[in-house]
């Protein structure tokens, strides 16, 4: 697998950063209760460039989510079709979308034209087979909520407290926090300026899927660990207790740092889900805020992380 970068010159990303999550009025948010979707790749690939094409001329709040939603879903479905079809190299376009989702994200000059390419190579990739993959997205109005823009800025802020995190390699654990990861790595560069950094999402749903660990390939690790030379890594779940985002920074500290020298691995949250469903106030910024969850035993022990760890309030309404 080639070095992951964004394409885009620095000069020619959008400063500042504007989110797309920052373009959804009250209405959007509030009518986008649930996040369930059935459909195949084709058909993921042909909406999002209907939306894409509208958004060259106006790009307002259903836009906006449109975008949100399912250039994730893209990714969604190669990370699926990587698992179910072991081998296959489908790693490559898994490169590409991500490639193509920062730029869309982050709305940069040639973005579209960028779409229309993974597009054409997703519809003829392995004699059309990949096109042909399902996507199927459970409900989930807490992953939502808690992918919020004003949850994610707040992680954001936890990050550029750390003076010494620099360029990062930020792996979101997919699927439910792709989504919020973009906005959050995007948000990290453009404010850091540490444009030296790797976005790359891995599936580990030990609730919807069944995972029992991250779901890397051999080929994965070893891109992994390439790009963890020089840099720290972020590990990134929207919505988590604590239970699989402990496990996650545990399996990447042992497979990916490696005891690199100066380096270190951070586990970070925008939410706290069990508080967010226990209060059942999704509208709300819930009493569990971003935290950063360091190692506690040191390079290599496991990472355990109880409530103690979401303690320290974080105002979400501050900026």
């Amino acid at each position: 697998m080639d070095t992951l970068k964004l394409s885009e010159s620095p000069e020619n990303l959008k400063k500042p950063y504007k989110s797309l999550y920052d373009n959804l009025d009250k209405k959007t948010v509030s009518s986008c209760t649930t996040l369930g979707y059935a459909g195949t790749l084709s058909d993921v690939l042909d909406r999002t460039s209907s939306a894409m094409i509208m958004s060259k001329t106006f790009l307002d709040s259903q836009l906006s989510l449109e975008l949100i939603l399912d250039m994730p879903r893209i990714l969604r479905g190669l990370m699926d079709y990587k698992i179910e079809n072991r081998e296959s190299g489908v790693e490559k376009y898994i490169l590409d979308a991500v490639d193509t989702s920062l730029a869309v994200y982050s709305r940069s000059e040639g973005a579209y034209r960028k779409f229309l390419k993974l597009k054409y190579r997703l519809l003829k990739a392995f004699e059309y087979t990949l096109a042909h993959q399902d996507i199927c997205q459970q409900d989930d109005s807490v992953s939502w909520h808690a992918s919020s823009s004003v949850r994610s800025a707040a992680s954001v802020r936890l990050l550029t407290e750390d003076k010494e995190l620099g360029d990062i390699l930020f792996i979101p654990l997919g699927h439910g926090a792709v989504s919020a990861g973009l906005d959050i790595y995007l948000r990290y560069i453009d404010i850091t300026g540490n444009k030296n950094s790797v976005f790359y999402p891995i599936r580990f749903s030990k609730d919807k899927k069944g995972d029992v660990l991250p779901r890397t390939s051999e080929l994965e690790l070893e891109y992994l660990k390439k790009q963890a030379r020089g840099r720290n890594i972020v590990v990134f779940d929207e919505d988590s207790s604590g239970r699989t985002l402990g496990q996650a920074c545990t399996f990447f500290d042992r497979h990916v740092l490696n005891s690199r020298a100066n380096k270190y691995l951070l586990g970070l949250t925008n939410a706290n889900r069990h508080m967010m469903s226990e209060k059942s106030e999704l509208d709300n910024p819930p009493a569990i805020f971003p935290r950063r969850i360091k190692n506690k035993y040191g390079t290599g022990g496991d990472y355990e992380i109880t409530s103690e760890d979401f303690s320290k309030n974080l105002d979400l309404d501050s900026t």
